[in-house]
């Protein structure tokens, strides 16, 4: 009788709790019901389970942990990598009344307390902070004094070192897990595969949780991959078929800027958006791009994490992406509203030998790292400072070693990450420089004659100068004008000072400690590290040129099983539907729906009203609309799904 009570007892918990749920969503979201998966880690979260929750870009992984954020008393604090994306949530949410609030390094600390006193007095039910938030003193003894209901890290693929945006200060997060033992932590991403969700776990210190997964595949997404040795031609085609708002991914801030510019001289309203631009100019044109419903972003991959716009049609990539993670997270921004959109790469075998030269840049070899760390072993005992502490100059070991001092910086940074070498301050690949006017090109002395060289020479080594600051090297310009490097920092100082330019100069010298015992585990995780890097890019230089369903290729990498293809990317329609062009196929879905909308029939009789096509394609095309949803069978019969 008591366990029946108890059963009972539970069960109307569960129901009273569920009624709370849906008011929640229905007066702050408008929605009548979840998503999949949704539901089921609100309840997790509620019942202050520890949770992961693995949903693809679009799943709806925000309102997971905002839901229940409201229905606890107290306050919760949001981990989230990017200002610019906390900005975007904390905005957003506050439209919908969901009272959030950030804090950011640029706020003024009274302004920061402020936020502390409306958390603790419920004002404020999300905190979203960064994660080298947790490295100030101030923030540590508010949490501590005032514990939150719970934790929450979203993109917490951060955390891994195996993940695609490893970011070490995510390492930072564990110091809440010993501050805070009795608080519930919960993480989301949108990409991880078995090693970094490993990671997740243990770098949180989660040692009993739940996973809750959404299945990768994307139905109203096709993708195609498109080799073409004229991209701009498959573009302009490409764009003449597709109507409605897109984004298109670059790798460099120059390509943003011309190509924007080329679509706009073809009559296709365009705009781009990178981290040069000022703050102000990427606000300016993210807000216009959120209004239109028909303008093309041109972007690099700063653009669009946290951006909420549900009727992008179409993403497309003009460069490889890294890896299978980074792509899926950006092209999984089209569609978001449940709408068919597409997801495009154009690409040929130049773009697949610049993406294998790219990794390779940027996790250098176990040889070149055992270079550096020679150097700088030496220079430790030379006795350049005392003990393992030293000043190191990125232009002495650039010459030392007879590497570019960005390729140095790279070494620097893998050091930094494998922990053998602490620092003060965070490794810069040069100075910042932005031409302001042309004034110096009509001075005619011989003082301007040198800054004229020196300025030219920028010009030809470096794009966009005239548009914003670009990062140059004082040593590349040393060499390519046959100058030292203190004549040519003091010609960029002096044409600072007449305000041609505006100049940014980086002290090339930097203050670190060397951590040697860790040297030995160092080379082991590097080594794994590295060709976990190859690897990743050589599935994403497959899944680019290889023959096969591109959506069962993504599922089988995210360790989905897969019992049938999409029949809907470009591999599915050149196997399926050959026979087929887009024209033939519109008119042969749009009489199959004709006829079934009045009454169900028998595939065969079916296959009787449409005398003018071949059996063959008739059944590929059946399936596939069956596949989309857009077909059921029942009893034998083929039924319209409206």
């Amino acid at each position: 009788m008591n366990r029946d009570f108890f059963i009972i007892h539970q069960k109307f918990i569960a129901m009273f709790t569920d009624k709370i749920i849906y008011q929640t969503l229905k007066s702050h979201w408008g929605y009548d019901a979840f998503r999949d998966k949704q539901i089921e880690i609100v309840r997790s979260i509620l019942n202050r389970k520890e949770t992961i929750g693995l949903l693809p870009t679009g799943g709806g992984k925000s309102i997971c942990f905002q839901l229940p954020a409201l229905c606890f008393d107290g306050y919760s604090i949001v981990i989230s990598p990017l200002i610019a994306l906390m900005k975007d949530q904390v905005e957003s949410r506050v439209v919908q009344n969901l009272r959030a609030a950030y804090i950011s390094h640029e706020m003024h600390l009274d302004l920061i307390k402020e936020i502390f006193v409306s958390c603790v007095q419920g004002k404020v039910k999300l905190l979203y902070v960064s994660p080298e938030r947790l490295k100030s003193h101030d923030f540590i003894e508010f949490v501590r004094h005032c514990p939150p209901e719970m934790v929450v890290v979203d993109e917490a693929h951060c955390i891994s070192q195996w993940g695609h945006d490893f970011r070490p200060a995510y390492l930072e997060i564990f110091r809440l897990r010993q501050i805070l033992p009795n608080v519930v932590l919960h993480a989301f991403t949108a990409t991880a595969d078995k090693k970094v969700l490993k990671d997740i776990a243990l770098f949180l210190g989660m040692n009993s949780y739940v996973i809750f997964r959404k299945s990768f595949r994307r139905k109203n997404i096709e993708l195609y991959n498109i080799y073409t040795e004229h991209k701009m031609r498959s573009l302009l085609h490409m764009l003449g078929n597709v109507k409605g708002v897109g984004i298109i991914y670059v790798r460099s801030r120059a390509r943003t800027e011309s190509l924007a510019g080329f679509l706009r001289d073809n009559h296709i309203p365009a705009m781009h958006y990178h981290a040069g631009m000022s703050p102000d100019d990427r606000s300016q044109v993210q807000d216009l791009w959120m209004k239109r419903d028909d303008a093309i972003m041109v972007s690099t991959n700063a653009f669009g994490m946290g951006v909420d716009k549900s009727n992008v049609r179409f993403v497309i990539h003009w460069d490889l992406p890294d890896d299978l993670e980074s792509y899926f997270q950006e092209a999984g921004r089209a569609g978001r509203d449940g709408q068919m959109a597409k997801a495009v790469i154009l690409y040929n075998g130049k773009d697949q030998a610049d993406l294998e030269e790219r990794i390779l840049q940027q996790v250098p070899s176990m040889d070149m790292l055992n270079s550096v760390w020679k150097v700088l072993l030496k220079l430790t005992q030379k006795g350049k400072l005392s003990s393992n502490m030293l000043n190191v100059s990125i232009d002495e070991l650039a010459n030392t070693l007879q590497k570019k001092p960005r390729f140095i910086v790279k070494c620097l940074n893998s050091l930094s990450k494998l922990g053998v070498i602490v620092h003060s301050r965070e490794f810069e690949e040069g100075s910042e420089v932005w031409i302001k006017n042309d004034e110096w090109l009509n001075a005619s002395d011989s003082s301007n004659f040198e800054m004229q060289l020196v300025l030219k020479s920028m010009l030809r080594i470096y794009e966009n100068l005239w548009n914003y600051f670009v990062r140059i090297h004082e040593r590349e310009l040393a060499e390519f004008t046959g100058m030292d490097v203190d004549s040519v920092t003091h010609i960029l100082q002096s044409a600072s000072g007449y305000g041609y330019i505006a100049y940014k100069a980086n002290d090339p010298v930097y203050e670190m400690v060397l951590v040697p015992e860790q040297w030995k585990q160092a080379v082991k995780t590097y080594r794994k590290f590295r060709k976990n890097k190859i690897s990743k890019m050589l599935f994403m230089k497959d899944y680019a040129s290889l023959e096969i369903c591109r959506q069962s290729y993504i599922l089988r990498y995210f360790g989905e099983k897969v019992h049938k293809n999409c029949r809907q990317c470009d591999y599915c329609r050149k196997k399926y539907f050959q026979g087929l062009n887009s024209g033939e196929e519109k008119i042969m879905v749009q009489r199959i729906s004709d006829i079934l909308k009045d009454k169900p029939l028998e595939p065969d009789k079916l296959l009787f009203e449409l005398p003018f096509f071949e059996t063959d394609q008739y059944l590929d095309l059946l399936k596939n609309l069956e596949y989309n949803g857009e077909l059921k069978i029942e009893n034998n019969k083929l039924y319209y799904v409206e």
